[in-house]
């Protein structure tokens, strides 16, 4: 009884965006403990290095293709959002069962398509085994689906199901990759993380359907199409530009360098991404609060800069530790499975950088889309578009020879060099940029 009251005490001090941010980060520790077991003991144990690079890009390639479906469903977070905050259930309930009906459609007319052509992207990624295609298009399917039901999970404050779906889903995938690693291998891997991703939808389809049920009958929203038009149109390049900025950085990596280097950076991946634990474990909640405290005509600044806050000074904190930790631990006389790769110990606080300043711009970009401000695409998107051009024209840079003066052409290639150094330091620049474009958006409003 007593901890039941402390518990509840706890709660009502520090809200619900803190109250369940430190319950996911609780959860995510957990479940961290297993995928580092996964990531840098199982996986290597049972994938040879040619594939092992290729892990990542094969994930991450497939969301190209629902870049239209997203398009389409770009204003469906907000306005899910929006009708709960009006207590207007019965659009809510309808919009919900439009869209579920409209990426079931698009699902099938994309599994064909990726059977149809994704023999090119095999070529790209250098594989060559064909059941990867049906593993693309479930990849690509989970995309499409986790936006959705995340969207819903946020708009009803189904907080309890995103903490309870954390908690499960890394014992699933260990469960999956015990079972199918030792089988498969890097086929094994990929089947495991298909698993993860199902049973993560599961419980939120599941709480999003018994949700929907307490709603009122369906009511039209067509009075809103205009509206969500407009809310829609300044995402739309945004979105194009981001989604296919992942994508390149992965491909490129895995395409234009020796396959030791895509391997190595796997696990440079897997350390870096330890800051992204702990804004991840915000993110989630912090876009739906802020909606909906706009809709109500409340302040949300607050939220914004308390989670800049705490991204900035724990991120901060971690990639200090991985510039002083991270050699030795590449080091340690241990036969461990990244140890053959101790030469890329060096990037892993500069990947760990990457993720704290994408995620302070992450946190700002929510807030400013939560209440409808879009003054930040001005920046973001040319950053992101300039990041993905060099990323591609870099390691092709010898196509512009007949195009441009001789002296200039030879002037950009003696000092142009295809590597992991060059790559990261595109990733990195062009996010600073963006970053910069933030404080001086802040600056100028506080002005």
């Amino acid at each position: 009884m007593m901890g039941r009251m402390f518990l509840s005490g706890m709660k009502e001090r520090l809200g619900p965006l803190w109250w369940y941010a430190a319950l996911m980060f609780m959860v995510n520790r957990m479940g961290d403990a297993v995928n580092v077991f996964i990531g840098l003991w199982l996986a290597p144990r049972f994938v040879a290095e040619p594939e092992l690079g290729a892990l990542l890009p094969v994930i991450n390639v497939s969301t190209v293709y629902v870049l239209p479906l997203g398009v389409l469903l770009l204003p469906v977070p907000k306005f899910l959002n929006t009708f709960a905050a009006r207590n207007e259930t019965g659009k809510a309930r309808a919009l919900l069962r439009d869209i579920v009906l409209v990426s079931a459609a698009y699902a099938l007319a994309m599994v064909v398509f990726i059977l149809w052509t994704g023999d090119a992207m095999l070529l790209r990624l250098k594989l060559s085994d064909p059941r990867l295609l049906w593993l693309m298009a479930l990849f690509a399917f989970l995309s499409l689906l986790t936006p959705l039901v995340l969207a819903a999970q946020q708009a009803f404050k189904l907080f309890k199901s995103m903490v309870v779906a954390g908690a499960v889903a890394p014992w699933v995938r260990l469960a999956g990759m015990l079972v199918f690693l030792p089988l498969m291998g890097g086929l094994g891997y990929l089947l495991a993380q298909l698993g993860l991703g199902l049973a993560g939808i599961g419980i939120a389809g599941v709480a999003v359907f018994l949700a929907a049920r307490k709603m009122g009958r369906c009511e039209s929203y067509r009075a809103h199409w205009g509206e969500m038009a407009r809310y829609a149109m300044p995402l739309v390049l945004g979105m194009l530009a981001g989604r296919v900025q992942g994508p390149v950085e992965s491909l490129v990596i895995r395409q234009r360098l020796p396959e030791v280097v895509s391997a190595g950076y796997y696990y440079v991946v897997m350390f870096g991404m330890i800051p992204a634990y702990f804004t991840g474990a915000i993110t989630p909640f912090l876009w739906a609060l802020i909606s909906d405290r706009f809709e109500r005509g409340e302040k949300t600044e607050t939220l914004m800069w308390q989670s800049l806050a705490f991204n900035f000074a724990v991120g901060g904190a971690v990639t200090l530790a991985a510039y002083f930790l991270a050699p030795p631990l590449f080091q340690l006389p241990r036969d461990l499975p990244w140890k053959p790769y101790a030469e890329y110990a060096g990037y892993v606080w500069v990947f760990c950088l990457l993720q704290v300043v994408r995620g302070g711009t992450a946190v700002f970009t929510a807030h400013e889309a939560a209440c409808r401000r879009f003054g930040y695409m001005w920046h973001t998107i040319p950053a992101s578009l300039l990041c993905s051009a060099l990323l591609y024209v870099i390691p092709g840079w010898i196509v512009f020879k007949p195009w441009l003066p001789q002296r200039v052409w030879e002037w950009f290639d003696a000092r142009i060099t295809v590597s992991l150094d060059v790559f990261l330091g595109v990733m990195l620049a062009t996010s600073f940029a963006v970053f910069l474009g933030m404080v001086a958006q802040l600056w100028m409003r506080r002005k």
